[in-house]
């Protein structure tokens, strides 16, 4: 039976899902830095390196969710995208055999493609005029929720480097729950895409021993 023409390019998405990994595994180093750098900057008045180890923090952060958001679009794409896309999300998924893993979730994918309306709903509520959290460093002894009710835009636990993503605001009839923010720990998605990257892996060496 001939090959699709997505089956002669499926390398391509492996190599793809493989540097995504290597992404979250750079974003996590830099996160770990920030955090260590914050934990020394305490008590300091420095607000210059106090801001730039924020952007650190932000720009790890935002490198670990942007890269496993991609993977899960690789892995499985957004309905109605086509038949060449719902069957490259098939094959790959089979191919990796991929179950009801962490990247089947689109939560995360939602929370960040959907940013400017979950800061609209964040920015309207009353404790916002005296409230505007940026990536804030929470302890885990001192939770502070995850209902939409919080006054809190966003933050990670240095320890777990569990972070809070803002919710979307409940569409009429549903329970206040589902306006809450999106909890994702980052190790979590750490390990799904490295499991991700040792199936690629095998999935590759395996091609290039049939093609010799």
């Amino acid at each position: 039976m001939a090959l699709r023409p997505y089956e002669q390019t499926r390398h391509i998405y492996l190599n793809e899902l493989i540097y995504q990994s290597e992404i979250v595994d750079a974003g996590i180093a830099r996160i770990k830095a920030a955090i260590s750098s914050e934990s020394q900057l305490a008590g300091v008045e420095d607000r210059a390196n106090a801001r730039q180890n924020l952007v650190e923090l932000g720009a790890g952060i935002q490198s670990v969710l942007g890269a496993g958001a991609l993977a899960s679009k690789i892995l499985r794409p957004v309905n109605n995208s086509g038949k060449w896309a719902e069957g490259r999300g098939d094959d790959l998924r089979a191919t990796l055999a991929l179950d009801d893993d962490l990247l089947n979730s689109r939560a995360v994918r939602d929370s960040l493609e959907h940013y400017d309306e979950r800061l609209d709903t964040f920015t309207k509520k009353d404790y916002n005029t005296f409230v505007m959290t940026p990536w804030m460093v929470m302890s885990q002894n001192t939770p502070l929720g995850n209902g939409n009710d919080r006054p809190i835009l966003r933050s990670i636990d240095p320890k777990t480097l569990t972070v809070r993503l803002p919710g979307r605001e409940p569409k009429p009839g549903e329970d206040d729950s589902a306006g809450e923010g999106v909890m994702l720990s980052l190790y979590a998605l750490q390990e799904s895409l490295h499991d991700v990257r040792r199936s690629a892996e095998r999935a590759l060496g395996i091609a290039e021993t049939d093609a010799s």
